[in-house]
């Protein structure tokens, strides 16, 4: 369905149209489904596709790294928090593969030198002399068994398939070679994971590299999935002025308990995952990180204070050698009578986009086509509204609503509608102010 902001009333898809802003300057000083989207260079999986993670064992199934591999160090980062997961691979290459019996070929399923880890053992069955056991292996793991008499039997596993037809007429053992990884390109490259993400549900994209003209792109991306698309997407990245309250940027990195030293866009990973699970009644404000134990580097107080007002999420390392989120904000730093400060912290960005994700939903589901533009339907609509506001208030993500904040009147045409909502986030405490008075 169509969405996005509007200026007038003359869209012409069914849809609806939504724009978020306050009334005033204040100076300072969807339902939660934690999908978070990344793309690596990789060795093995598909290439320039996305690969659904729903569980860490189909890292090893889909990907054919073991968890501790570095080469996927960045998603056993989000696993801490969710293990939802599109994984989209960046580069290619070419195919491992080996020749048994003349013109039978056994061929690794995806590009990449981690099929050159592969072999596959052609072995006599022990129960039935006219059948034979094919067994693959992963670096020495047994992944898959069939026990089959012709070659055009085997059904092809999560790491190779076999060409070729006719009887298997001897054991054998080869190990598959050739496999090459190619370096991707990330301005050729990129484009087209952003592209294959316009298809698929999602709620945060994890950006760990460090170009500005990437960094760029993906802004530019989530700003029409927002404001033209309708689709409540947001990203995390390393030190980037995006200033734009769906982009959170990171300062500084940090130390994990092995010593493994992540830098800030890297950080991105276990960042986008956090807030992908986070609540809208829930601030990361002071939240550990799991597993860290230092910050990379520290920040003193003058350099902290100056990351925080450019918008920037710190890590510090408190004294019991955990690491905190300083402060649970994003990119936003220009504030204007439309978007004030309050727009700056994530736990308001989640509940005003659970907000209007939900309306979006309850038209899309219950209204559209169905319910007449009349005063009895308008007032339905309303009323679904207000309920699911409501709800929300009792959740602590809003607070001070009446049900006159909610009006559902005829639009400029006959089959359009106009809602105006005032609502009123909740933030959490942050900051306490005491006075004490010794007698």
């Amino acid at each position: 369905m169509a969405g996005g902001t509007f200026n007038k009333q003359n869209k012409i898809r069914p849809g609806v149209y939504q724009n978020i802003k306050t009334n005033k300057m204040r100076m300072t000083e969807n339902d939660i489904n934690g999908v978070v989207a990344i793309a690596l260079e990789l060795d093995f999986g598909k290439e320039q596709a996305i690969t659904r993670i729903e569980d860490e064992t189909e890292i090893y199934e889909k990907l054919g790294y073991n968890l501790n591999d570095e080469k996927v160090l960045l998603l056993k980062e989000i696993l801490k928090e969710t293990s939802k997961i599109l994984v989209y691979r960046l580069n290619g290459g070419e195919k491992a593969k080996a020749t048994v019996e003349e013109d039978k070929t056994i061929m690794a399923k995806y590009a990449g030198t981690k099929g050159n880890e592969i072999t596959v053992i052609i072995a006599n069955n022990v129960e039935d002399t006219t059948k034979y056991d094919v067994i693959t292996y992963l670096e020495g793991t047994k992944i898959d068994s069939q026990t089959i008499s012709n070659y055009e039997e085997f059904e092809e596993n999560d790491y190779i398939t076999i060409t070729g037809t006719g009887a298997i007429s001897k054991a054998t053992t080869v190990k598959l070679e050739g496999g090459t990884t190619e370096k991707a390109t990330e301005e050729n490259v990129y484009p087209k994971f952003l592209e294959a993400l316009e298809l698929e549900n999602y709620n945060y994209i994890a950006y760990c590299g460090t170009d500005d003209a990437t960094k760029a792109l993906i802004v530019t991306f989530v700003k029409r999935m927002n404001d033209q698309e309708g689709i409540r997407v947001k990203a995390v990245m390393g030190d980037y002025a995006a200033d734009y309250e769906k982009i959170t940027t990171i300062k500084n990195g940090v130390v994990l308990e092995d010593g493994t030293e992540l830098t800030n866009a890297q950080c991105a990973a276990y960042f986008a995952a956090l807030s992908s699970v986070s609540d809208i009644n829930q601030s990361n404000t002071y939240t550990q990180y799991k597993g860290a134990v230092d910050a990379n580097p520290r920040l003193n107080n003058r350099d902290t204070e100056k990351a925080l007002k450019a918008g920037k999420i710190v890590f510090t390392r408190r004294n019991d050698e955990t690491v905190v989120i300083e402060q649970d904000i994003n990119s936003l730093v220009t504030f204007t009578v439309e978007k004030n400060s309050d727009f700056s912290k994530n736990r308001v960005v989640r509940a005003l986009d659970g907000l209007v994700s939900d309306i979006k939903h309850i038209f899309e589901q219950s209204y559209i086509g169905k319910i007449s533009n009349n005063v009895d339907g308008r007032n339905i609509l309303r009323a679904a509204i207000i309920d699911n506001i409501k709800e929300k208030q009792n959740r602590g993500a809003f607070q001070n609503f009446v049900e006159d904040d909610v009006s559902v009147v005829e639009g400029n045409n006959i089959d359009s509608v106009l809602i105006n909502i005032a609502v009123q986030p909740v933030d959490s405490i942050e900051k306490i102010y005491m006075n004490v008075e010794v007698q």
